[in-house]
């Protein structure tokens, strides 16, 4: 049986709730640990605000799996994403209750968000470059130069 069950394709993502688990009692960090691994955040979040007036309404953060010597190590990303607390009714009794959205890691060298910003600018440099190189059909007409050192 694959996550998800039968009827998940894969790349199909997967959606569900689930409740946040303080470390500690007064504590204000989280218990991310699942089974035998970890829910490892990659960023701090960010926030995400009404497209019509611009006020938050919540925030989104990333997260990548992590088990040690296991074939999921980095394989699985999960966004988890939380309601701007003032928003909530106050007689809320779940609001420790977040949607989570999972699918299945494309790149799971991907340590973190800064190598994923920085080998995406490197390819698009690289096809940039490739596309301006693709553009010069004659290069005869330009002088060759020798940067070697002179001995003379």
């Amino acid at each position: 049986m694959q996550f998800g069950g039968p009827d998940v394709e894969d790349g199909e993502d997967l959606y569900f709730f689930t409740r946040l688990k303080k470390k500690s009692v007064n504590g204000s960090r989280t218990d991310c640990r699942v089974g035998a691994g970890t829910w490892q955040g990659e960023e701090a979040g960010k926030v995400v605000v009404s497209r019509n007036s611009r006020e938050k309404i919540g925030s989104k953060k990333r997260f990548r799996y992590e088990k040690d010597k296991s074939p999921h190590d980095g394989c699985w990303i999960m966004h988890e994403y939380s309601l701007n607390p003032p928003l909530l009714p106050q007689n809320l009794e779940c609001s420790d209750l977040v949607p989570c959205q999972i699918r299945k890691n494309d790149e799971p060298g991907m340590e973190n968000s800064r190598n994923r910003k920085l080998t995406n600018l490197l390819l698009k440099k690289t096809l940039i470059s490739q596309h301006l190189l693709s553009r010069v059909t004659d290069t005869s007409k330009y002088k060759k130069i020798n940067h070697s050192p002179s001995l003379d």
